[in-house]
């Protein structure tokens, strides 16, 4: 929690942080117990905060960006947003149908297998109706950096905000056009900015 610092954001936001830590080696898998183990988490916390029940926003770092993204893919209709870094597992998202939520994926360009596995997904999340906001970082590997952990603060406070489109970038030639002019860029090279 500490070395993340959504502390601040969470003030500001009210909203309650969770940092689960799993036993398991297989934590990042939801189906075999850890989706279960997490959703009683916050249950309990929600009965005991008498919190209202609303839907999660997670973020990950290497394996933690896999459980984010597995998470999701668990129980896509208890997910606000998501958010990793330097993942290196995703679900199949060609032709996803369970709904889509906003995304933010970052990673380094010389952690060279995350980021074409990042890109992969990237490309077939948004063919099937995703926004996903991508950030690479070239001449970084897979550390995570101070850069990718503030983009993931704002990417969330925009989700809290509720701050519109307003802008789209092209992946690609890293041009940035006005939403009116989205149909320049193909799909999967949209980036919502």
């Amino acid at each position: 929690m500490k070395r993340y610092n959504f502390q601040e954001f969470a003030d500001r936001h009210q909203v309650v942080l969770i940092a689960p830590t799993f036993v398991d080696d297989d934590y990042w898998e939801p189906e075999a117990w850890s989706g279960k183990a997490l959703f009683q988490a916050v249950g309990k916390l929600e009965q005991i905060g008498g919190l209202k029940a609303q839907r999660l926003y997670y973020y990950g770092y290497s394996a933690g960006g896999q459980c984010a993204a597995l998470f999701y893919a668990y129980a896509p209709e208890r997910v606000a947003a998501w958010a990793v870094h330097a993942s290196g597992v995703y679900f199949e998202a060609a032709g996803w149908k369970k709904g889509v939520v906003p995304v933010m994926i970052s990673c380094g360009v010389d952690d060279e297998e995350r980021y074409v596995i990042s890109r992969q997904f990237i490309f077939n999340y948004r063919e099937a109706g995703g926004n996903v906001v991508w950030r690479p970082y070239p001449g970084k590997g897979h550390e995570l950096t101070p850069e990718a952990l503030q983009i993931a603060r704002q990417f969330f406070a925009d989700q809290f905000e509720r701050l519109p489109v307003k802008y789209i970038g092209d992946d690609d030639t890293r041009m940035v056009y006005p939403l009116s002019e989205v149909r320049k860029i193909m799909m999967e090279y949209r980036n919502p900015l």
